[in-house]
């Protein structure tokens, strides 16, 4: 099945329901090109939206933009589609609130082009001076269709005469092609004076303008269709076809293009957090694809100030560049301290109650709720790199800053930053080695023992953190938030308790989680024979 539909299996092209649209295309080859007739609209559908980086004209643009037309008129026209086109595009509009306005622009359009005095026979000089241009492979849609007999409606909103002279000097005017459209009426001498039949807009190209045609009634046994277009409006082509079997709509993203740059941007930031997400994915690659978007230019609208600095001291350190690596990865590490603080602050403050509750049940969901969001601050402020989050962020810096330190011969730092990741990681046996030649070689480098203690910041951050967990999983154990109050009879006395301590919350504490990210490379231990400098003698 995947082969028979490969083209829509593209990056380029969406399907809500893949498995539904392959159903359909089956049955479509089933039925053969005797069953078949395509709808299609033309502006922007038969004809491009833009080619090479240019917006190509409508019917009407070509008439617009024409020298037959004067200056003034030009104007009016632009303000007129400055006035209506938002209106016609706006989602938050009904069909049926946006029907008189369409229906009010066309009007007023064809009233300013009759008054231009245009000729019949300028249609095909301006329509050859123009920059109008059918879509990529129109050619073999035009000619396919016609050796294999199969119907082709053109349903456009446009100027009839202007868009058959483009398809006629394509020269893929083909017997099978019928177009329902706005024609040009002339008068006797060849000047414009009006339009022929009813008005056709955006919003009525359905069955109530081809009901008295009779069209769709010599296409009996037809009943599968391809309908083709790039409009809300479009949808409703088909309406007046009779006991339609199957119908594949298919619709050309053209005018919302200058949003998708947007939609990059949102989709690539919601996968550094959700990076499995496999429809996001997806969206991505698509819009990706129809604006050739670089990896390098794809933006994360969330970003920490700290990320991308992060980033570039990681690449100075893979490059060697010591000095400046500690200079980004102390800028990096400040950077995220003052963030983490903000979102700390920011789970503080009014939180709105769902619920209906007792006093102390609301007081609980409360605190709960404060500090849920702060031990969160930790996991949503760690960066996505290259798909892969840094576990242990503040850890690995730490890391990061001990080896280049060392390698900058500056080994007081080395050993303060060592001591600082002890704090997440007591269990790393590289960095224990590490603390042990610093120690064992401090005569060298005189280094006294408060060289050997964490970094202040370290340990507030440490000690947040850890006491930030402890209590959350205090309160989902001890605090209930629908715990009902129950009077109980007193039992016997019992011998009192000693108060409880608050000695867990002092010092250091414990923190044993994994370290390293897939992405990154574990710098060379300080011990490695390999790195080390040459020792100096012992005194």
């Amino acid at each position: 099945m995947a082969e028979e539909v490969s083209a829509l299996m593209k990056a380029t092209v969406l399907m809500r329901q893949p498995e539904r649209v392959q159903e359909i295309v089956s049955a479509l080859r089933r039925g053969g090109g005797d069953q078949l007739q395509v709808i299609s609209d033309f502006d922007m559908t038969l004809s491009r939206f833009s080619y090479n980086g240019k917006r190509c004209p409508s019917s009407y643009n070509i008439l617009d933009n024409s020298k037959i037309i004067s200056e003034e008129c030009q104007k009016e026209l632009t303000a007129l589609f400055h006035h209506y086109y938002p209106i016609e595009i706006d989602p938050h509009r009904t069909v049926k609130d946006k029907f008189p306005h369409m229906v009010e622009w066309w009007t007023k359009a064809h009233n300013l082009l009759c008054q231009q005095r245009i000729r019949k026979c300028q249609i095909a000089q301006v329509v050859r001076e123009s920059t109008a241009v059918l879509r990529e492979g129109y050619q073999t849609f035009f000619h396919t269709l016609h050796h294999a007999g199969i119907p082709l409606f053109i349903f456009s909103a446009g100027i009839g005469d202007v868009l058959e002279e483009i398809i006629r000097q394509m020269n893929v005017l083909h017997p099978n092609v019928h177009i329902v459209s706005n024609y040009m009426d002339f008068d006797e001498d060849g000047f414009l004076r009006g339009f022929k039949g009813q008005l056709i807009h955006t919003y009525n190209k359905n069955s109530s303008v081809c009901e008295n045609s009779g069209y769709f009634q010599k296409l009996q046994g037809r009943t599968n269709i391809l309908l083709l277009g790039d409009s809300m409006g479009d949808l409703t082509m088909a309406e007046g076809a009779p006991d339609v079997q199957n119908i594949l709509k298919i619709g050309f993203l053209n005018d919302k293009a200058n949003r998708l740059e947007k939609a990059v941007a949102a989709a690539y930031t919601f996968l550094q957090r959700n990076p499995k997400h496999e429809l996001t994915a997806k969206y991505l690659s698509y819009y990706r694809g129809m604006l050739d978007v670089a990896d390098e230019a794809l933006t994360d609208l969330e970003a920490q100030p700290y990320e991308a600095v992060f980033l570039r001291a990681v690449k100075l350190y893979n490059s060697g560049y010591f000095r400046v690596c500690t200079e980004d990865m102390e800028r990096a590490l400040a950077e995220y301290l003052v963030v983490f603080a903000r979102c700390l602050v920011g789970c503080e403050g009014s939180h709105e109650l769902v619920d209906f509750k007792d006093f102390y049940p609301s007081i609980v969901d409360l605190f709960a709720e404060s500090l849920q969001c702060k031990v969160d601050c930790e996991t949503n402020l760690t960066p996505n790199v290259g798909g892969y989050f840094v576990d242990k962020f503040v850890a690995t810096m730490y890391h990061y800053l001990q080896f280049a330190y060392y390698k900058l011969n500056d080994v007081r730092q080395a050993a303060r930053s060592a001591a600082s990741y002890m704090l997440f990681d007591p269990e790393d046996s590289v960095m224990q080695q590490n603390l042990v030649y610093y120690r064992f070689h401090r005569a060298r480098w005189g280094l006294e023992e408060d060289d050997f203690r964490p970094r202040e910041e370290a340990v507030l951050y440490h000690n947040q953190t850890s006491e930030l967990r402890e209590l959350l999983e205090f309160s989902h154990m001890y605090l209930q938030s629908d715990d009902e109050m129950e009077l109980e009879e007193p039992g016997p006395p019992t011998e009192p308790e000693e108060p409880p301590s608050d000695a867990e919350f002092e010092g250091e504490g414990d923190y044993e989680e994994g370290l390293y990210a897939d992405w990154w490379q574990e710098p060379d231990a300080k011990g490695d024979e390999a790195e080390a400098e040459p020792e100096p003698e012992l005194a």
